[in-house]
């Protein structure tokens, strides 16, 4: 267990520290004392399990603004010193902040949910998708240039209306329970079926406690429990249109007997040849061999003709490349 203890006093009341508390059997437990001075209350501490290390997200504030910064321990109990780990930037809305942010590992990657808080504009809290591959330099790619605008004059909406870079868990319409202010929990989303969940507070208040005067009248829910649904990869995909596009990955070295791909071509087609480094065709694994994926599935095999499997590729450098018509692939992988 672990907890935040704040300074008592009204002129440092934003300044607060982590503490940690150890037990072996969850009913008896040993305090250890101060653990990330440096942490404000939307701090979280996650389990790297590759590195075998803990990560902190430690919320920072500086001259009126929140920050995130990034601290690491190797038994929980000694960290290192905070630096800085993310801020806003121009595609931001103005006046955003970074509130929080939770932190997993997703296969090759490591993911963060980021709570942007729009300060300047709606005073609402949504969640942002950051990635990494080594957890302490971070980027938000998928959002739109110059970034959100007002929706309305009344200024308490910001406009999402780009479908593809819009918050990865956004918030509710004017008047829903989940409208103003909103927080994942800390440990990954939990996988069923295909579908990955993640569960996340909503409130229908905006961060200070307000609501819009305009719409439908609110629920005025101080906290409920909401569930967001993804298939599993789902968190970006290559996309083509009728005029068709092809993925061409980096040289790369195939482990098992099966190809297979997480792809929505019910509409279309996937289709995909495997080449050499020099990227010329390697039969029998060409594009006039392969049999073309048709369906919404996120384990689509990867078939040829006069190929029984990819055995015969097993440590040769190769690169793939995958021609879609009306299809979205969104991850691959050998077995």
């Amino acid at each position: 267990m672990w907890y935040y203890a704040a300074d008592p006093t009204p002129e440092n009341r934003k300044s607060a520290h982590t503490c940690v508390a150890l037990s072996e059997d969850g009913i008896y437990w040993t305090g250890h004392g101060v653990i990330l001075p440096q942490s404000l209350d939307a701090s979280s501490v996650h389990l790297d399990p590759v590195r075998r290390k803990y990560v902190a997200s430690i919320k920072l504030w500086f001259k009126g603004r929140r920050y995130r910064g990034y601290a690491e321990s190797d038994d929980f109990l000694h960290w290192s010193d905070t630096y800085l780990m993310m801020d806003v930037d121009e595609l931001d809305a103005f006046g955003d902040q970074i509130y929080a942010m939770k932190i997993f590992r997703y296969e090759s990657l490591v993911l963060g949910l980021v709570k942007i808080y729009h300060v300047e504009t709606t005073d609402t809290c949504d969640t942002h998708l950051a990635v990494s591959h080594n957890g302490t330099h971070w980027e938000r790619p998928f959002r739109p240039a110059p970034g959100p605008k007002f929706a309305t004059p009344e200024k308490d909406l910001l406009d999402y209306s780009d479908e593809h870079t819009q918050p990865f868990i956004p918030t509710g319409p004017l008047g829903a329970w989940d409208f103003g202010n909103n927080d994942t929990t800390a440990t990954p989303p939990i996988r069923e079926g295909d579908e990955l969940r993640f569960y996340y507070s909503g409130r229908s208040h905006s961060h200070n406690g307000g609501f819009p005067d305009r719409g439908a009248e609110p629920f005025r829910h101080r906290g409920s429990i909401g569930l967001a649904a993804l298939r599993v990869d789902g968190f970006v995909s290559a996309d083509a249109d009728g005029s068709g596009g092809w993925l061409l990955t980096k040289p790369l070295q195939l482990e098992g007997t099966e190809l297979f791909v997480n792809a929505e071509a019910s509409a279309g087609s996937l289709r995909t040849e495997i080449l050499d480094e020099q990227s010329r065709p390697i039969a029998p694994f060409t594009l006039s061999n392969a049999r073309p994926v048709r369906s919404d599935s996120v384990r689509n095999p990867c078939c040829w003709e006069g190929a029984k499997d990819i055995s015969a590729l097993t440590g040769k450098t190769v690169r793939l490349k995958f021609h879609l018509i009306r299809a979205s692939m969104y991850a691959f992988w050998c077995e």
